[in-house]
């Protein structure tokens, strides 16, 4: 279980450095794309080693190759478990986010924006997100919550890995 660990710890490095960066010389909307595509590689990383904890645990027969159900066998798994369920909900949330179409503004500046036409999975209706500098570090945050709880669950007493 620890390869899943370290595989999204090397994603998040590299999200870290295209943030903090790339970012920060670039300024372009296909750095804030590679930096939200990153995230959800290493989101994917961290789901898988949560399903095979599980089916480590013989509760999970057939693993599917899928993302999406994947997720969903997530939901299933650790139901009650509200913080994950919040996790996968924004993988799933970014997975929307980066096929959905979008445009580009004032790029090479500090407000370069990704501005995305986003459709609710449940309501059928368009919604827009303004992807910036700013939301993608709080986009952040909220991955490396999810890397610190996978980490908490298979190496409870080791805390050497990037947090």
């Amino acid at each position: 279980m620890t390869e899943y660990l370290i595989d999204a710890n090397d994603e998040f490095k590299r999200v870290d450095h295209l943030i903090f960066v790339s970012l920060k010389y670039t300024r372009t909307v296909d750095v804030l794309r590679s930096v939200i595509e990153r995230m959800i590689n290493g989101c994917s990383f961290l789901i898988n080693g949560y399903i095979n904890l599980k089916n480590e645990e013989r509760e999970i027969e057939d693993i599917p190759e899928a993302p999406g159900a994947k997720a969903e066998l997530m939901k299933h798994y650790y139901g009650n478990n509200r913080e994950i369920i919040e996790y996968v909900d924004f993988y799933l949330f970014l997975r929307r986010l980066i096929r959905a179409k979008f445009t580009r503004s004032t790029e090479f500046r500090r407000h370069v924006t990704m501005t995305s036409i986003m459709i609710d999975p449940e309501s059928e209706s368009e919604y827009i997100v303004k992807v910036d500098i700013d939301l993608v570090q709080e986009y952040f945050i909220k991955v490396k919550g999810f890397l610190a709880d996978y980490k908490n669950r298979v190496l409870p007493e080791e805390s050497d890995l990037y947090d």
